[in-house]
């Protein structure tokens, strides 16, 4: 048998190789643990890596987002469900005590012979009342909401009518149609549903006639035109209100009221021209242009001006220097414009004389 010999035992030699294997034995099993340990951090990193790439990809996000609309919309409709069944068993039972209660009623009425027909007209007016109040239970929906169901001819007129259901469609069994005019829809509102429904399921008359009448505006009283302007006899000789200034140059060119015409003045020649190259070419003693400081002077019943319906039509106009002279009575105007303004002259200085004085 062996025996289990200390270390003391041993010799000193191979106490100290025992003692190396046995450290190099431990160091190998910590870096074994330390292997393991970093390779499953390694995985774990890598694997909420990959998590947190795919979830950034847009095709991911756009995958979490359906799914999580889906889950909603199936939510919404098991609770729609559900509401739904409430709200129908609810009525299912305020019917049955309804019925209930009739038949009670009509119970103790047939043991009172005496006021059995009392009671079946009380019974009926309980009954349609009761149907009214069913009827306003039920909340209208906004008119977008609205199903236009069927369209018919009233018996009495032949005017259109419109079924529509207004809380909801398909209507429920016990629900009361509710039958309308167009007019009556366009006053709730809802002229786009019945005119759509109109030329989509019923452009025929007279159903059509009720959009032709609608698109149909109020003819506009026609004014009767304005009279034309009553010219009065030319007074040439007044000065001061039977002449209009004209300052637009263009006004002297072809097609115009003063193209070919010549001044009116005593002794004058001038003819007007459009432009200072015919003003060069007629000279400046036989042609007058029009300028906002010299205006021509036409005569009120001028023939071809614009604008102007009169029966009169007359061919007179003065340059602005024979008008000036006519209207202040003077021969030589030479020194004054139209305005009345004195030309600026130039004066000569004698420059010896003040060189003197120095």
């Amino acid at each position: 048998m062996f025996t289990k010999t200390n270390l003391t035992d041993l010799p000193k030699s191979r106490q100290i190789k025992s003692l190396k294997n046995k450290l190099a034995e431990n160091a190998n099993q910590l870096e074994m643990r330390r292997r393991e340990e970093d390779m499953k951090r390694q995985l774990e990193q890598s694997r909420s890596n990959r998590e947190l790439i795919d979830g950034s990809k847009p095709k991911a996000q756009a995958n979490k987002r359906a799914g999580e609309a889906k889950q909603a919309k199936a939510a919404r409709t098991e609770a729609a469900k559900v509401a739904k069944t409430e709200a129908r068993n609810e009525k299912e039972r305020k019917r049955k005590q309804t019925r209930e209660a009739k038949a009670a009623k009509i119970k103790d009425a047939k043991q009172k012979p005496g006021k059995s027909s009392e009671h079946q007209e009380n019974s009926s007016d309980e009954e349609e009342s009761g149907e009214h109040e069913e009827h306003e239970e039920k909340e209208l929906l906004h008119w977008k909401e609205w199903v236009i169901m069927t369209h018919k001819l009233r018996k009495v007129d032949g005017t259109p009518w419109f079924r529509v259901a207004m809380c909801g469609y398909p209507p429920e069994k016990d629900e009361k149609p509710e039958w309308a005019e167009r007019h009556h829809l366009v006053k709730d509102g809802a002229k786009a549903l019945i005119d759509r429904c109109i030329q989509e399921r019923a452009n025929f008359p007279p159903h059509s006639d009720l959009l032709l009448a609608s698109k149909q505006r109020p003819k506009k009283a026609i004014q009767a035109p304005a009279s034309a302007a009553k010219s009065r006899p030319c007074q040439h000789h007044n000065y001061q209100e039977s002449f209009k200034m004209e300052d637009n140059p263009g006004f002297c060119g072809p097609g115009e009221h003063l193209h070919c015409l010549m001044c009116g003045g005593d002794g004058c020649k001038k003819a007007f021209a459009a432009n200072l190259k015919e003003v060069k070419r007629m000279g400046a003693d036989m042609a007058s242009r029009p300028t906002k400081d010299k205006p021509v002077h036409c005569c009120l019943n001028i023939a071809g001006r614009t604008g102007d319906n009169r029966k009169v039509e007359c061919r007179h106009a003065l340059c602005n220097q024979c008008w000036t002279k006519a209207v202040l009575g003077e021969d030589d105007v030479r020194g004054q414009t139209a305005g009345g303004k004195r030309k600026r002259t130039a004066r000569t200085v004698n420059r010896s004389n003040e060189n003197g004085g120095e």
